[in-house]
């Protein structure tokens, strides 16, 4: 129904963003990951959508890349795996970094996100399996310094969330910059 939303970022949080578009605000609820992805307040944006129609209520989940918009629908065909759910999985990790954990049965690391568990991350791994080899996911494309600040923090030991509002703090601070800057003024920030 709605394919995607264009407008200028009004508010950003931990896991939504509000799209004004001409003057009507658009309550997106997004991934942590692609909060870090899209931009600060006053900025243009571009998010594809999905709309999850409920019997009391209508919501819209946005994507900065269609291979993660892709993936959020394969997460949805699996038993179990809710709206909701789905969007905490992507949370969890980079969608190339999801998609190589769940081709590769990596139940351990699939388990270490929040909600997930182990006998989910096994029949996510077993369901998902097939569809995901049909998945075109585009790997260094999605590279940016803010997606190379974000991984350098989380692979210093940041959780996913800490380390995409560290660097969206950072940029808002410096701007536009390469991910070492980036990286020192999130370690600043993270600290206090």
């Amino acid at each position: 129904m709605i394919d995607f939303v264009e407008g200028y970022i009004a508010k950003i949080g931990a896991n939504f963003v509000v799209i004004d578009v001409s003057g009507v605000g658009f309550y997106v609820k997004v991934s942590s990951l692609t909060t870090s992805n899209i931009g600060c307040e006053g900025e243009s944006v571009r998010l594809l959508t999905r709309l999850i129609h409920k019997e009391d209520s209508m919501e819209l989940y946005g994507f900065a890349s269609e291979s993660e918009r892709s993936l959020y629908d394969a997460l949805l065909s699996v038993g179990g795996i809710g709206p909701k759910m789905a969007m905490t999985i992507l949370s969890g990790m980079a969608v190339d970094e999801l998609v190589s954990a769940i081709v590769r049965k990596d139940y351990k690391t699939l388990a270490s996100i929040k909600g997930l568990g182990k006998k989910r991350a096994e029949k996510l791994c077993f369901e998902l399996e097939e569809k995901l080899a049909k998945i075109e996911i585009a790997s260094g494309a999605e590279k940016s310094p803010v997606r190379d600040a974000a991984d350098a923090l989380i692979a210093l030991g940041y959780s996913p969330l800490d380390a995409n509002r560290g660097v969206r703090e950072a940029r808002e601070i410096i701007g536009e910059a390469n991910a070492d800057a980036l990286i020192r003024m999130a370690l600043e920030i993270l600290r206090k």
